[in-house]
């Protein structure tokens, strides 16, 4: 990832000017060297720095050293001020601009560490911002246009099969997950108190969300099954949907696989669940009058049966006749009614979550 010569010298602190050249050069590395000849160690789009400790001011040697950093495609010369050099030479700058090498000029009192810090942390800021617009873009849709821009970027997406994530992080957490490195896959912030990510569909996928998760104190995530990039906008949706109305462990990342397996009681199963069920159960629990009569277990009996009678009655060791008795005061007791499919569903669940439904 790169950043341009502009963009540089427009870093708060650094006091750089851009005296020559295009600022919409892009820098994609940085080296410091007072050779005469530092050509041979330059890599296309470095961005050198130099006192000019080796020539004078005025030296014809100038245009010959601008020359051989274009010639290898050196992308910038930043210049460092010194008592040597308390300008920037006009032979050198008559010349860089004869090549089109940008020159800036770079405070005496600015140290060279200084810009190879600027360079690597804008550098880091535009890939950040590039991954999150991937993934956006994907997430909309348009995975062939995502391609194309990634491939310009020289950013390398997931290939094949790809799960989808959400981390549920603390604000003060989210900018050091965004920084970490050779995390396999694109991570970028979704709605307040997301992280999204879109990671391979193996075991390398998971384990690099499982570690942002475990890195992040009370962090949650949840992550989705492998799918065709082509399903992942639909997938991501229902991952998100799930995440945002379950409730899921701290520490550790869960799997939709996981909640599908538990079904509806992993969602409920908290105090707030347990209390509903408690109340919902008290009148069985404790009925009215001075009767020893069982009808919790008999509305268990009645239930576990799936509504069959005679099997109930068998294992309860009571007639039938009894039975319907029993299930008629329990009907009585809660106001609900046992041939209502919904009301045996809701009493089901309220005995699975009171732990009474063996």
């Amino acid at each position: 990832m790169s950043l341009t010569v502009e963009a540089l010298a427009e870093q708060p602190g650094l006091g750089l000017r851009l005296l020559t050249g295009e600022p919409g050069t892009r820098i994609v590395s940085v080296f410091a060297s007072e050779l005469p000849d530092p050509a041979p160690y330059l890599v296309p789009g470095a961005l050198l720095l130099t006192t000019g400790a080796e020539f004078d001011p005025a030296s014809p040697d100038w245009a010959e050293y601008a020359e051989k950093i274009a010639a290898v495609g050196g992308t910038a010369l930043g210049f460092g001020l010194s008592c040597q050099h308390e300008t920037v030479p006009w032979p050198l700058r008559r010349a860089a601009a004869r090549v089109r090498l940008p020159v800036l000029e770079i405070g005496e009192d600015v140290p060279f560490i200084a810009l190879s810090k600027a360079v690597a942390t804008a550098a880091y800021a535009v890939e950040r911002r590039a991954r999150g617009a991937l993934l956006r873009l994907i997430l909309a849709g348009q995975s062939d246009l995502a391609e194309k821009f990634a491939a310009e970027l020289g950013i390398e997406l997931p290939r094949g099969p790809v799960r989808f994530a959400v981390l549920g992080v603390a604000d003060r957490d989210a900018d050091a997950l965004l920084g970490t490195a050779d995390f396999p896959g694109l991570l970028a912030r979704g709605p307040a108190g997301e992280l999204h990510a879109i990671v391979p569909g193996d075991d390398r996928g998971v384990a690099g969300v499982a570690s942002l998760v475990a890195a992040a104190p009370g962090a949650t995530g949840l992550i989705g099954e492998p799918v065709d990039p082509a399903q992942l906008p639909a997938a991501a949706r229902n991952v998100g949907v799930t995440f945002r109305t379950s409730t899921l462990p701290a520490g550790r990342l869960t799997a939709t696989t996981e909640l599908a397996t538990a079904g509806l009681l992993a969602q409920v199963s908290h105090s707030g669940g347990r209390a509903w069920a408690t109340a919902l159960l008290d009148p069985l629990a404790h009925p009215n009058g001075t009767s020893q009569v069982d009808l919790l277990g008999t509305v268990r009996a009645f239930l576990a049966r799936n509504g069959n009678t005679e099997a109930a009655s068998a294992d309860l060791g009571i007639h039938r006749r009894t039975l319907r008795y029993r299930l008629g005061r329990a009907e009585a007791a809660l106001g609900k009614s046992l041939d209502d499919p919904n009301d045996r569903a809701e009493l089901w669940i309220a005995l699975r979550l009171a732990g009474l439904s063996e």
